[in-house]
């Protein structure tokens, strides 16, 4: 499976106001705990995914 060259250009077009929007309405929020407590859960999944990605 590929994406289309107009895939491509809609997500280059839509990036910018996602990353703003998640920002502001997910991270933004979070206190630094959160954020912390956050990326942990992250990297925990993460590395339980790796395998399956090799």
């Amino acid at each position: 499976m590929e994406i289309t060259v107009d895939g491509r250009n809609a997500i280059q077009h839509a990036a910018p106001g996602h990353v703003e929007f998640v920002r502001a309405h997910f991270f933004d929020r979070l206190t630094r705990a959160e954020q912390d407590a956050r990326a942990s859960v992250s990297r925990k999944i993460i590395a339980s995914l790796q395998p399956e990605c090799d």
